[in-house]
């Protein structure tokens, strides 16, 4: 059973002494995107709307060797207003059935050890795309993503997936959606969607530290008896880094509309139209927006 770290973060450090190397670097978690130099603005043609539609599925590592329902794919959202955007894959995850998040090596009785974090889905900032759906509930009809952009929910619900809908809602809400882009660029805590109300943190202190030998083998959790102790020092920077790692889930719906800036910097308004279940082995859930770009 995974240990709250911060319990067994205190207890490990009594008594530890032992020479330390040096530490791995980890990338930042609240690192932001790269914002456009002018205010995005509406400009839509009702009559020739240049919306997209796109599905995602839920990502999920593999459970075990026989697991098929794996699907390491996110959505990307183009640079190119005439794209559909792509379906990047998380190829640090292919064949694992968690997620190495960070890591911190020490050495123990003259052998080698990593204290590492570990999750089944990556963080925000580790995304290699821009949307990924973290999990999902057809029943309730919602599903929850997790994004690498600033994000800002939108009025109004849309209740078509006609392909003028949304150009037709831009236009009728123009000043709003105009507005809310200008917060999205000035408020770095739009970062993530962390300041939504329907966004959920996830905090990495809950998760346990494991021990990694130099085979590679998980052998215990950090504080289990009869683990190696690594030194305060190690202990601190394992601490430092699970602290400032962050993660945001926001729950979604559909006919919910968001303003979006990716992490490229470019500006969408997007619309949540479906939430489902396949109907064919291996039943894999999915999410499908559609989407118009800001100029």
């Amino acid at each position: 059973m995974k240990k709250n770290i911060i319990s067994v973060l205190k207890n490990a450090c009594l008594g530890a002494s032992i020479v330390f190397m040096s530490a791995c670097g980890d990338c930042c978690e609240e690192c932001d995107v790269a914002i456009e130099v002018e205010d995005p603005v509406v400009v839509v043609d009702s009559n020739n709307c240049n919306a997209f539609n796109t599905t995602i599925e839920r990502f999920k590592v593999k459970s075990s060797v026989a697991d098929s329902n794996e699907c390491l794919t996110m959505f990307e959202f183009p640079i190119d207003q005439n794209s559909g955007g792509s379906n990047p894959k998380d190829t640090l995850s292919e064949l694992k059935h968690q997620i190495l998040l960070s890591s911190v090596p020490f050495t123990y009785d003259g052998k080698n050890y990593l204290m590492a974090i570990f999750d089944v889905l990556p963080s925000n900032s580790r995304l290699v795309g821009d949307i990924l759906v973290s999990s999902t509930d057809v029943t309730a009809n919602t599903a929850t993503i997790r994004v690498a952009g600033r994000i800002a929910g939108l009025p109004d619900a849309v209740v078509s997936e006609e392909g003028s809908a949304i150009c037709k809602y831009m236009k009728k809400n123009k000043s709003v959606i105009e507005g809310t882009f200008r917060d999205l660029m000035s408020n770095s805590d739009y970062q993530y969607g962390r300041i939504l109300s329907n966004a959920q943190p996830f905090n990495y202190a809950a998760v346990g530290v494991d021990i990694i030998n130099s085979n590679g083998s998980i052998i215990g959790q950090l504080g289990d008896p009869g683990m190696p102790t690594p030194t305060p020092d190690k202990i601190s920077e394992i601490a430092d880094i699970v602290s400032s790692m962050k993660a945001y889930d926001i729950t979604i719906s559909p006919g919910q509309a968001y303003a979006y800036i990716s992490k490229y910097g470019v500006s969408f308004v997007f619309i949540v139209t479906e939430i489902r279940k396949s109907p064919i082995f291996p039943y894999r859930e999915r999410v499908t927006i559609m989407f118009h770009s800001m100029q």
